[in-house]
């Protein structure tokens, strides 16, 4: 379960990096982020294994960032990894 739910977040990540970049309004790409935000945020808090706790804090921590970034920061930016 909490892989899939790990993979409903990423890709809600990632649209809403695209939604940002082409300029989309916030109230298009707002749900996605908080959506991955509060999906990030239960992962976290789920589960036992420390480095996975990890991870999702650190995915939990890009999310916020994206949701604060400006889409012109966006721009200069590669694409994130997965």
């Amino acid at each position: 379960l909490n892989e899939a739910r790990a993979a409903l977040a990423n890709s809600q990540y990632y649209r809403t990096w695209l939604m940002k970049l082409e300029g989309l309004p916030e109230e298009t790409w707002k749900p996605e982020i908080e959506s991955a935000r509060q999906t990030y945020r239960l992962l976290a808090e789920s589960v036992a294994d420390a480095e996975l706790e990890k991870r999702f804090k650190e995915d939990l921590e890009s999310t916020i960032r994206l949701a604060r970034m400006d889409a012109s920061d966006l721009q200069g930016l590669p694409l994130p990894s997965q």
